[in-house]
């Protein structure tokens, strides 16, 4: 799991495998993780939130320890970050500020699944063909076949350039 900027919309990432279990059964473990965080967050204390967000904190300022780290450092920042390499720093500022009673409650609206400023994107990959997809209810499953047309029909999102 992670925290994604794409095309300036920040998300958290959550990504699982399995050989055994369908997508959909794979995205009702997500949800649940989420609703079982939440009673996590709210039951944390006062010195265990602050312990977490040094622990934050420390991790954005360790140093890349491979090539590779800070390859992707520095592409992430020239991509999504208008070439701003210190946005580790800023970052930093900001999680400074931040209060556990403010955390959840963003937590509650923007990730809780009865958030009511949630937005969801799941990809279910199944290169085998070994379960069938079916999506939840009260979703819209993008395909193949649909895509085109749901670009041309969701307003949040950028429109596809003519290739």
């Amino acid at each position: 799991s992670g925290t994604r900027l794409t095309n300036g919309i920040q998300g958290l990432c959550i990504t699982i495998q399995s050989k055994t279990f369908a997508a959909h059964e794979l995205e009702k473990n997500i949800d649940q993780f989420l609703s079982d965080f939440l009673q996590t967050m709210e039951e944390m204390s006062s010195e265990e939130f602050l312990a977490n967000k040094k622990a934050v904190i420390e991790h954005k300022l360790s140093k890349a320890t491979t090539l590779s780290d800070l390859s992707e450092r520095h592409w992430d920042a020239l991509v999504n970050r208008a070439a701003d390499f210190h946005f580790r720093h800023k970052d930093i500022t900001e999680i400074q500020k931040i209060g556990q009673d403010e955390l959840i409650e963003y937590y509650k609206s923007h990730i809780s699944l009865e958030g009511r400023k949630r937005n969801k994107l799941v990809t279910h990959v199944d290169p085998q063909g070994r379960h069938a997809f079916s999506p939840a209810a009260g979703t819209y499953a993008v395909t193949k076949e649909n895509v085109a047309i749901y670009h041309q029909n969701e307003e949040s999102y950028p429109p596809l350039p003519f290739v």
